[in-house]
């Protein structure tokens, strides 16, 4: 059976929110009014501090991101994926973690994007860093067009977990040489999952978690702690 690497999006792969460089743009054409993109550059600016996400914003984000693409044609929103997403990968993009994708794919393993944030960024910038593919938040679409509701769940938590199985049954994975990347508590069912996860830039109580069970620690420089196979607490 393959192998594959699961990372998350957000203060992982990149630096704090994916979604702030597409709400600075949605400022400039007057979809964001100046009060609102405060709010969120806050929101974010925390994400960053504590690397703690925090759920309430999270579903404030979300829920705006579906309201301003209702009515949108999904060409114009691939065409603003293509033109914001290499400025993210450009700016935001984590070395440390660019550099463990960059490792399993010489290894040949599979590498994916696991993310609650839209799946059509969360593809681009997939085929930006030249991984296998994206997983991410799915809003619906009828007729080319974004109708302003999701076609499934959030993925975050159990269903990014659900997700993961999914797919490993339809690549023939063996997820327990399957590794996972994820600053975020929220992400427990996703770590547990596989047999080699891995925390990055952690706050303390998943670091804890980590460190209790032998995963490997990633900081802003590199390993802090090597991987090693024990039962997770």
């Amino acid at each position: 059976m393959s192998s594959a690497a699961f990372f998350d999006l957000d203060n992982t792969v990149v630096r704090g929110s994916s979604l702030l460089p597409f709400a600075w743009h949605l400022v400039r054409t007057g979809s964001v009014s100046s009060g609102e993109m405060f709010r969120f550059a806050s929101m974010n600016a925390r994400f960053v501090r504590t690397r703690t996400e925090s759920a309430s914003g999270r579903d404030y984000v979300m829920k705006r991101a579906l309201a301003l693409a209702a009515g949108q044609s999904v060409t114009e929103v691939q065409r603003l994926c293509d033109e914001i997403v290499p400025r993210i990968v450009q700016r935001r993009l984590n070395p440390v973690v660019a550099a463990e994708i960059r490792r399993h794919q010489r290894m040949g393993h599979q590498t994916w994007l696991v993310t609650a944030s839209p799946t059509e960024l969360a593809e681009r910038i997939a085929r930006e860093l030249r991984m296998t593919g994206a997983m991410g938040t799915q809003a619906e679409r009828v007729a080319g067009v974004y109708s302003g509701e999701l076609a499934g769940p959030i993925l975050h938590g159990r269903h990014k977990a659900d997700a993961v199985s999914a797919l490993a049954a339809v690549e023939e994975l063996d997820l327990t040489r399957c590794a996972a990347f994820s600053d975020s508590i929220n992400d427990l069912p996703l770590l547990v999952l596989v047999g080699r996860p891995t925390v990055v830039n952690a706050n303390r109580r998943l670091r804890q978690i980590a460190l209790r069970n032998g995963w490997q620690v990633l900081g802003a420089s590199g390993r802090i702690a090597a991987h090693r196979s024990l039962a997770p607490a």
